[in-house]
């Protein structure tokens, strides 16, 4: 709440995730929120302009926190994206390539990051320039590709598959509703 109140006051946020910072440090190391502050303070960095700031709490966040939480998927995502903002693109590509790994043969494999994760592996790839690397890159451009469209093609059947469904509900309603008109009309006719 005090983060929020510096954020207001200040009207920025590099004094908010300075305050957000102080909180951490009067959290003890087992506190259940510690997780939570840390991850708010990588943020607040990044949306300061504070790159060494954000990442170092993002590589925190990861390390701290199980492949199975939530925001994991996001802070490895950042934690890849900021290696090429500071030129460190070995490391860029060994991020994108963790978070990849932790996120393959999970159910969703057209999830939001590890198609960014490839695109991202991919630009770094192709920015190396190397020819092995420019395969690669298409590669994974290439399943990119194809994920989106069994997405899609996931979308698209299952949009067919509830206007068939919505069909035979109003048919169904239909039916139901001459049978009742009819019954009545005995009624009426008598």
């Amino acid at each position: 709440l005090e983060f929020r109140r510096v954020l207001f006051r200040s009207g920025g946020f590099a004094s908010a995730a300075e305050a957000m910072d102080a909180y951490e440090r009067t959290l003890s190391s087992d506190d259940p929120e510690r997780a939570s502050v840390i991850w708010k303070s990588a943020v607040l960095h990044d949306k300061s302009g504070a790159i060494d700031d954000a990442l170092s709490r993002y590589v925190r966040f990861v390390e701290s926190e199980s492949v199975d939480v939530p925001l994991w998927p996001e802070a490895m995502y950042r934690v890849a994206v900021c290696h090429p903002a500071s030129g460190d693109l070995s490391a860029a590509e060994a991020g994108y390539r963790r978070l990849l790994e932790q996120l393959d043969g999970r159910e969703d494999q057209v999830s939001e990051f590890t198609t960014r994760g490839r695109v991202g592996l991919a630009r770094v790839l192709m920015d190396r320039g190397q020819e092995r690397s420019i395969a690669e890159a298409e590669s994974l451009l290439h399943q990119v590709v194809a994920g989106t469209a069994a997405a899609l093609h996931g979308v698209v059947a299952g949009a067919l598959l509830a206007g068939a469904a919505a069909y035979w509900l109003r048919r169904r309603r239909l039916h139901h509703w001459l049978r009742w008109w009819h019954r009545g009309g005995d009624w009426w006719r008598r």
